[in-house]
């Protein structure tokens, strides 16, 4: 199944990075200077350019949410050190200490907490994909003034017949794009061998595939150490996002019935 134009799943979790869109842009003009020509079918190069940054998009995405989770659960277990540390020598410079890593914690927790909230919002009432919006900006200029003759393959060799790019293209892509299980690796590694791409790793495929409900989200909300949370504030931010939504569509949410 083609991909519409600038539709790749890219979430808000990308844009934690401040650099990435700069980043992002360097790549596609790199991938341009490469493969710039004229061909007679340029579609299939452009489905070629559209896994090529998908799959960097999703290595990213999962990078940022183990690197957020991975950071919440040292923290947790360096706080809990330094408590145990406080009960037995009664230092302030330790409970110094603590104080800033709880705030840590609660900043990083509530940034987490608010992306995910904007990212259900966005799917169950339609808000659109903002950060989408930057990549096509990104790319829109790309594709006005490029066309592509050849694409040159990581070791160096190069591969022009349209008809074998579509041929290793279509089982990989309709693995990516429309399937939640494994990445059939057979004909993933016979597709690399003509384009480079990063590697997805089965850590990279859970994070992202895992389906979530919004209950779930509602329960890590709840669940997290009631110390380390500033009084109040995530129930303002869980009824900040759904506020002014009907009651039944809510009470859906609260239980579950839809899954993001």
């Amino acid at each position: 199944m083609p991909a519409l134009p600038f539709s790749w799943r890219f979430p808000p979790f990308s844009l934690l990075d401040s650099v990435f869109p700069g980043e992002l842009a360097t790549t596609i003009t790199d991938f341009f200077q490469i493969n710039k020509g004229s061909v007679a079918n340029v579609g299939i190069v452009w489905e070629t350019f559209n896994v090529y940054i998908r799959g960097i998009t999703i290595a990213k995405h999962a990078g940022v949410l183990r690197s957020i989770r991975g950071r919440l659960h040292l923290l947790e277990r360096e706080i809990s050190q330094l408590e145990q540390d406080h009960q037995v020598t009664a230092d302030a410079h330790i409970l110094g200490h603590i104080n800033n890593k709880i705030q840590e914690f609660q900043e990083m927790a509530l940034s987490e907490v608010q992306h995910l909230g904007k990212y259900a919002t966005a799917r169950l009432y339609g808000e659109g994909d903002r950060p989408g919006g930057v990549l096509a900006g990104l790319i829109r200029p790309n594709r006005d003034k490029n066309t592509i003759t050849v694409i040159k393959a990581g070791d160096g060799s190069e591969l022009r017949d349209p008809e074998r790019i579509a041929d290793k293209f279509r089982d990989y892509y309709q693995s990516l794009y429309t399937s939640r299980v494994d990445t059939d690796l057979e004909a993933l590694m016979d597709y690399l061998i003509h384009i480079t791409m990063p590697q997805l790793t089965d850590a990279d495929r859970e994070a992202l595939w895992k389906p979530l409900t919004l209950s779930e989200m509602a329960m890590a909300l709840g669940g997290w150490p009631k110390r380390f949370l500033m009084k109040g504030t995530i129930n303002k931010v869980w009824a900040y996002h759904y506020k002014g939504h009907e009651n039944n569509r809510f009470k859906a949410c609260a239980t579950g019935e839809e899954q993001m």
